[in-house]
């Protein structure tokens, strides 16, 4: 019936922002820097408002025609709506929850984004500016003359527990700091850039998986000390694994 055809107009129109995350990885992969996480949180509230008119029968659509205000429509169109405030307030810079967080790529701008957390956690940037090697043969070298244990992230740009990881584990300061002084650091991206097809080869062949992220502390020498797919949920059990990882090292040494 009627409320059927209606039903697809909502889910075209919601379409639509799905299609842009799509775009918005491939912006991150080739490099382009065009579409920033401001722009993917105004376009999603523009796409949910548009939702809510339609639902409550304010904007004029072809077949879809609104005879009546149930109580279901309201709450729905009163749910988009809220919806789109909450996306308003990312696009002005507040920290939204991890997981919406987690689906919208980098800000460009160099306007920082507010985090009601920020006693705790470090803002995007601070992040970015850990000290990663690109490749895993200059993270080594940099071990060997450090005598530092590698802690190895194999990312990609479109790997969205990969971001969930850096906003709610990597940005708390206590890991933060752990991997800045602790640990030689390497980021290899398996999905975009100039290395992703020497990374994404030396994932599957060394440690048999493509899972992202996938994290693994290396020694000096390049031996394996410990080893992690998918995401830590919380920081005392990722800064408990980091620490296995650094006695697995010290146990190695004492025994030579």
């Amino acid at each position: 019936g009627p409320w059927l055809a209606q039903l697809k107009v909502i889910f075209g129109i919601l379409e639509l922002f799905i299609a842009f995350k799509f775009i918005t990885n491939a912006d991150l992969a080739w490099g382009w820097g065009f579409f920033d996480r401001g722009f993917m949180l105004a376009f999603g509230a523009i796409v949910l408002v548009l939702c809510a008119l339609l639902l409550l029968g304010l904007v004029p659509w072809p077949h879809f025609k609104v005879s009546r205000l149930s109580p279901l429509r309201l709450g729905w169109g009163a749910l988009f709506l809220v919806a789109a405030v909450y996306m308003v307030r990312g696009a002005q810079g507040v920290e939204l929850d991890a997981l919406t967080e987690s689906y919208m790529p980098p800000t460009l701008a160099e306007k920082a984004v507010a985090r009601e957390d920020q006693g705790t956690y470090l803002d995007e940037a601070q992040v970015k500016q850990l000290p990663w090697q690109p490749t895993l043969d200059a993270a080594l070298a940099q071990a060997q003359r450090a005598r530092k244990p590698v802690f190895v992230d194999f990312t990609g740009y479109t790997c969205v527990n990969c971001r969930w990881m850096e906003k709610k584990i990597f940005a708390e300061k206590s890991v933060y700091d752990s991997l800045r002084e602790r640990f030689v650091l390497a980021q290899l991206y398996t999905d975009g850039g100039d290395h992703a097809e020497e990374n994404q080869k030396l994932q599957v062949e060394r440690f048999r998986t493509l899972a992202l992220p996938y994290y693994v502390i290396l020694a000096p020498d390049n031996s394996v000390l410990a080893k992690h797919a998918g995401i830590v949920p919380t920081v005392s059990d990722f800064m408990d694994w980091l620490e296995q990882g650094e006695k697995q090292l010290l146990a190695a040494r004492e025994s030579r």
